[in-house]
C-alpha cells in the first residue's frame, strides 16, 4: 500500500482544496474535514504506538494526565513505556510527543504535510490516548494544530475566535480558568479572553470519529473528552514569525561578530536580580552604558542593511532543519540554545541582551508574532515573492524604528523583567520560548 502522503493530505480539504482552506481558516478559526479511516490507521495504528513505547531504546517521551479529587489537572512526566497501558486503564490520558522522531512513517507524513501546505515552520506529531470521559480541560496552544482521529471517538469544544491573536505565551493551566484576573497574564499587557464555557455563540462542538480531521488555529481555546475510548494524532505546526526570523538573524550576527559576543555585564546578570542595574530609579553605570550605546550604533547599521532576501536566508542559516521542533530553534551559540534569556550566573553578551529585548517587544506587537508561513515566507530555498518581500519590508521598517529608539537602559529592562518572573516556576522562560 502506498504510504499516507501528499495526495491523502490534499484530499482532506474537499472542493476548496488547500488554497481555499488556507484563505478561509488558516490562523482564523476551526475547520472540520474527513479522510479515509483505513488509510489513516494504516499510517499509524494504536498497535504501532504500543510497540513503539515498548522499545528498550529510542522510545518516545510519554506523559500521563490525571484529575485530582478537587478537579485540578496534573501531569506525570517521562512515564516508562511499560507503565503506559496501566495508567491508561486507570483512567489517565496519555500524550506521546514528537513521534515523528521515532516512527519513519510519521516523519514522511510530516514532510508531506509541510509540502502540501507550503509551510516553512517547525512541525511535530504527538499522540493522545484517552479512556472514556477523559481528555484535557480548557487550554490553548500557540501553534496550528491538525487533529487526525485514528480510533474511537472524541468530543471537542473549541472557541470560534482565538483567546488572543497569535498568542505570545503558553498559559499555565491554572491561568486558563480566568486569565482576566491572573497577575502573570496581566503583567504581559496582553488581553486574553476567557474560554467560552457555556457560551454557545462563542463555541464550536464536534465529535471526531475515525478518519475525521480538525484544524485549530493558534490561540483557540479547546477541551476534549473521549467517548468510550480515543486515539488521535496531532500535527503541530509552529508559526514562523517575523520576531523569530529576526532573532535568528541576530543570533547569526552574534556568531560572526566579536563585538556582539562581548560581555555586556562584566559580573554576569546576577546583579540585575539584586537590583544593581536597570532600575527605573537609577541608571546603568557609565562603564557599562557607554560601550552598550556605542555597540547599539553598530547594531542599527546591521539592521539597516538587512533586506527581505537577507532576512529569509539569514534566518534559514540558523533555524534548525524542518523536523521535530523544539521551542528553542537555533543551531548556533550552544550556551543560549533553547533559551530566550540566559540563566542567572551566565555571562550576558550584547547580542543576548538585544535578543531578549526583541522577544519583549514582540509580546506587544501582533504583527511581529503572526505566522509568515505560508503566505509571506517562501517554502524551500527560494527568495521571497514580491508580495512576501513587501510584508517583510514593512516589518523591517518597524524594527529599525524600534531599534533607533532603544538605549542601554532599554536593553537591561527585559532581563530584569524576566528575572522578576522566574519565581513562577520558570513559567516565563517556557511561556516565551516559541517567539
Amino acid at each position: 500500500m502506498e504510504p499516507f502522503g501528499q495526495r491523502d493530505i490534499a484530499g482532506l480539504f474537499g472542493e476548496g482544496g488547500v488554497a481555499g482552506f488556507l484563505q478561509a481558516h488558516w490562523g482564523r478559526g476551526p475547520w472540520h474535514g474527513h479522510g479515509d479511516p483505513g488509510r489513516l490507521r494504516a499510517m499509524f495504528s494504536p498497535e504501532a504506538f504500543w510497540d513503539l513505547v515498548a522499545r528498550p531504546a529510542g522510545a518516545p517521551r510519554v506523559k500521563a494526565r490525571y484529575t485530582t479529587r478537587d478537579g485540578a489537572e496534573r501531569d506525570l512526566h517521562d512515564v516508562p513505556g511499560r507503565l503506559a497501558q496501566g495508567l491508561l486503564d486507570a483512567g489517565m490520558t496519555l500524550c506521546a510527543s514528537q513521534l515523528d522522531a521515532s516512527a519513519p512513517g510519521l516523519a514522511a507524513f510530516t514532510r508531506a504535510a509541510r509540502t502540501v501546505l507550503g509551510f516553512a515552520g517547525g512541525a511535530a506529531v504527538n499522540l493522545y490516548a484517552s479512556p472514556d470521559g477523559r481528555g484535557f480541560g480548557w487550554h490553548y496552544d500557540c501553534e496550528h494544530v491538525l487533529v487526525f482521529q485514528v480510533d474511537g471517538a472524541k468530543r471537542w469544544e473549541s472557541s470560534v475566535h482565538p483567546a488572543t491573536p497569535w498568542p505570545p505565551v503558553f498559559l499555565p493551566s491554572d491561568a486558563a480558568l480566568d486569565p482576566t484576573v491572573d497577575p502573570r497574564v496581566a503583567a504581559l499587557g496582553t488581553v486574553v479572553a476567557p474560554p467560552p464555557d457555556g457560551v454557545r455563540d462563542l463555541a464550536d462542538t464536534v465529535t471526531l470519529t475515525p478518519g475525521d480531521v480538525l484544524y485549530l488555529p493558534p490561540g483557540a481555546w479547546h477541551r476534549t473528552a473521549a467517548q468510550d475510548r480515543s486515539v488521535s494524532l496531532t500535527l503541530s505546526l509552529h508559526p514562523l514569525s517575523f520576531a523569530r526570523a529576526l532573532r535568528a538573524c541576530a543570533t547569526a550576527a552574534e556568531g560572526a561578530s566579536p563585538a556582539w559576543r562581548a560581555e555586556a555585564l562584566p559580573s554576569g546578570w546576577a546583579p540585575l536580580r539584586a537590583g544593581a542595574y536597570g532600575q527605573s530609579s537609577g541608571a546603568l553605570p557609565s562603564d557599562i552604558a557607554d560601550p552598550l550605546a556605542a555597540w547599539l550604533t553598530e547594531a542599527r547599521s546591521w539592521l539597516a542593511a538587512l533586506d527581505p532576501v537577507a532576512l529569509v536566508h539569514g534566518a534559514r542559516s540558523v533555524l534548525r532543519p524542518p523536523g521535530p521542533f523544539d521551542r528553542g530553534g537555533e543551531s548556533l551559540h550552544t550556551a543560549f540554545r533553547g533559551q530566550r534569556f540566559p540563566s542567572p550566573g551566565q555571562s550576558v553578551t550584547r547580542g543576548a541582551m538585544l535578543r531578549a529585548a526583541l522577544v519583549g517587544e514582540a509580546v506587544g506587537r501582533v504583527a511581529w508574532r503572526q505566522d509568515l508561513s505560508p503566505v509571506a515566507w517562501p517554502a524551500g530555498d527560494g527568495d521571497p515573492s514580491a508580495g512576501a518581500a513587501e510584508v517583510l519590508a514593512a516589518r523591517l521598517t518597524e524594527a529599525r524604528a524600534w531599534l533607533a529608539a532603544l538605549g542601554p537602559e532599554d536593553l537591561a529592562g527585559p532581563l530584569r523583567a524576566a528575572l522578576a518572573r522566574q519565581g513562577d516556576g520558570g513559567w516565563w522562560d517556557a511561556a516565551l520560548a516559541h517567539l
